[in-house]
């Protein structure tokens, strides 16, 4: 069995939504991480926005690989759907109607 060669295209889409896949895991990762290792935090009790407060610990790690990261893959997921819907009867942007109505009728 051959191995599938992806075009360009598809290929950055593919890494696009693997981006995307792998934001909240890392997220919740670093949340797991840094909520074991910092002193007096409880899930429970605290939210994550405290492991990266101007006074936590490792504010570093989390408001650069927490957060900001999450929210870039939450925007390579959108550019990744964005070209993989492309051609896609009824996407939006596309001069066609809109999908949404019809996800609703599914």
């Amino acid at each position: 069995m051959r191995p599938v060669r992806l075009q360009p295209r598809q290929s950055a889409t593919r890494n696009l939504a693997l981006c995307g896949i792998a934001g909240p895991i890392i997220y919740a990762a670093v949340v797991i991480v840094l909520g074991c290792i910092q002193d007096g935090y409880s899930p429970a009790r605290d939210s994550m926005s405290k492991l990266g407060a101007v006074d936590a610990p490792y504010n570093l790690v989390m408001n650069t690989l927490g957060l900001p990261l999450l929210g870039l893959s939450v925007v390579a997921l959108a550019a990744g759907l964005h070209r993989g819907m492309a051609g896609v009867p009824g996407c939006p942007g596309l001069g066609r109607r809109c999908w949404l109505p019809q996800v609703l009728r599914w």
